[in-house]
C-alpha cells in the first residue's frame, strides 16, 4: 500500500515534481500534496495510479517484512547494472583480514 511518506520518498527519487507527477497522472497538484502531507488521502485508484507512475519512472516499492518496514528504493538500468558487476569482480577474491 502506498502512503504519502512513501510517495514524497518516491517522488524525490525518481526527481519529479508535486506538479510534474500529478499532471502525468491527471490528477490534481493539491492531491499529491495532501496525499503527501497527510490532511487527506484520495480514493485507492488514485493511489493506485500514483503507484504504477512512480513504478514506471523508475521507483521500487518493498512491502512490509517483519524486520524492517515498508520502503522505495531506485531501480537500476542495465548499464548501472552491469558496471556495479565489473565493480564487485575488480580486485580478485576477497580473503580474511588478518588486522585484529
Amino acid at each position: 500500500m502506498l502512503t504519502g511518506p512513501l510517495c514524497a520518498a518516491a517522488r524525490a527519487l525518481v526527481e519529479i515534481s508535486q506538479s510534474r507527477l500529478a499532471d502525468k497522472v491527471g490528477i490534481s497538484e493539491s492531491v499529491v500534496v495532501d496525499f503527501e502531507n497527510g490532511s487527506a488521502e484520495p480514493d485507492d485508484a488514485t493511489i493506485e495510479l500514483l503507484k504504477s507512475k512512480l513504478e514506471e519512472l523508475g521507483a521500487v516499492f518493498l512491502p512490509d517484512g517483519k524486520t524492517m518496514g515498508a520502503g522505495v528504493r531506485l531501480k537500476f538500468n542495465r548499464s548501472i547494472t552491469r558496471r556495479l558487476a565489473t565493480l564487485e569482480n575488480e580486485g580478485g577474491p576477497s580473503r580474511t583480514d588478518d588486522v585484529p
